[in-house]
């Protein structure tokens, strides 16, 4: 079923990430890095099986027939064991692509500061 909130968990699902691997890395030790990529992946993870189980709960709630509880029953299951089993593989290619656009940041910033000094020369 369509509802609004979900936008919300899907935005928190693609933000978490990336504040988790750019907020104050400057990508300069290779171990923390990992660490925080691994930890992007993990809270991925978590927070996609925790928004499966509030899609079901809140579907509960918004719903207005016993088709619409019928149709939430009948496709729950499934959706909760691949969240449990998979949740890592969008969690990974998630902290890819924020690894990426946090690089390209700092990449930025480093050639936006060279070519301030070399003007100031």
């Amino acid at each position: 079923m369509f509802h609004y909130y979900k936008f919300g968990l899907t935005l928190g699902l693609l933000v978490l990430p990336v504040l988790i691997l750019s907020i104050k890395n400057r990508f300069d030790s290779g171990k923390k890095t990992a660490l925080r990529f691994a930890l992007a992946v993990v809270t991925v993870w978590v927070y996609l099986l925790a928004s499966r189980l509030t899609v079901d709960v809140v579907d509960l709630w918004l719903a207005k027939t016993p088709e619409e509880i019928q149709a939430i029953y009948d496709g729950d299951g499934a959706k909760n064991v691949f969240a449990l089993f998979f949740g890592w593989v969008p969690g990974v290619f998630l902290a890819f692509i924020s690894w990426l656009l946090a690089q390209g940041w700092l990449w930025l910033k480093v050639r936006a500061g060279k070519d301030s000094d070399a003007d100031n020369a």
